[in-house]
């Protein structure tokens, strides 16, 4: 099964924390994919790459995304293997797409408004939502994704890691280097299942990461 680009739409904006708890405190919590990363990772990039459509917005000015963005996408693949999985072919995902943190020219208050909206979205942020936390393979785990995974550490979800713009590290010194601080990014960090090597521009660990994507997805829709 794969991503279903003429399903992806956009739902809306989230700038008030109550709006959140129409969203995720229902009968029924969505099933779906978060993303978030430091401002220039590649995050809309990656997003539009992944959904197969462009509708992430992508800017050459970092800080553009300021608040919580909801959009919808279905899944598609062959019929056969839908009805074996249980999965109904009108099964709605979403995907929420977080403001950049770490943004110099943020202002405190508005740096303070994203910290309240980010602290209550995962105070009942519930665990059928995927985490995908995207980092710049060049500049891995800075100071502002530290403070960022404090937001969920210690909640009972699941998130993997992602490196997007392995392709801009062109030497074999650069890969390696990284390489060698895998290990101790998953030391330092327990809150990550898997993490990937990816590039949103070239296409690099893509199908990797759409298979678990796929699978989390699935995992939780036929549970129901």
């Amino acid at each position: 099964m794969q991503f279903d680009p003429n399903s992806v739409k956009f739902l809306r904006a989230i700038v008030n924390p109550v709006d959140l708890r129409g969203v995720f405190v229902v009968p029924s919590p969505p099933v779906g994919l978060l993303m978030a990363g430091r401002s220039n990772v590649g995050k809309s990039s990656l997003i539009n790459t992944i959904l197969g459509r462009e509708i992430a917005r992508v800017s050459k000015t970092p800080g553009r995304t300021r608040d919580i963005n909801l959009f919808e996408f279905k899944l598609r693949g062959d019929k056969t293997v839908i009805n074996e999985a249980n999965i109904q072919a009108n099964s709605k995902f979403l995907l929420i797409d977080l403001p950049g943190y770490g943004h110099a020219e943020v202002s405190k208050a508005e740096g303070a408004r994203w910290s309240d909206l980010l602290a209550q979205l995962f105070d009942i942020l519930p665990p059928t939502m995927l985490i995908l936390n995207i980092q710049d393979a060049r500049h891995p785990m800075q100071e502002s994704d530290r403070i960022f995974l404090k937001f969920f550490k210690n909640r009972p979800l699941a998130a993997s890691l992602i490196f997007n713009k392995y392709d801009k590290l062109t030497t074999q010194s650069e890969r390696a280097r990284l390489n060698n601080f895998l290990p101790q990014i998953l030391k330092e960090s327990k809150l990550f299942r898997k993490m990937y090597l990816v590039s949103a521009e070239s296409g690099q660990g893509i199908p990797e990461l759409h298979e678990e994507l796929v699978n989390f997805l699935l995992k939780y829709t036929t549970s129901r």
